[in-house]
């Protein structure tokens, strides 16, 4: 998809409901970096990430953050870890 395909929503936890206790903020997308060795396969691969900029800056709440990537030589064998973001709401 083209950067101009994509919304970003932040902040919404319970997909096409109106009782979130919290507001949710949609964003259009300037650009979209995919990751370089990033190739389509109906399973999942190992370089299935992308970088987004949005359009216009986001400001921080408690129910939304930014996610940290790590360094590039970091170890984290045998650690618990976060996933942000995945799913599609349509093909």
């Amino acid at each position: 998809a083209s950067a101009r395909q994509v919304q970003v929503t932040l902040g919404d936890y319970v997909v096409n409901s109106a009782s979130e206790s919290l507001p949710a903020y949609t964003f259009g997308v300037r650009e979209i970096r995919v990751h370089p060795y990033f190739k389509f396969t109906p399973q999942a691969d190992r370089f299935d990430v992308a970088v987004l900029r949005l359009d216009r800056p986001v400001h921080y709440m408690p129910h939304i953050s930014p996610i940290c990537l790590p360094e590039k030589n970091e170890d984290f064998l045998g650690q618990y870890g976060w996933a942000a973001g995945w799913g599609a709401l349509q093909a």
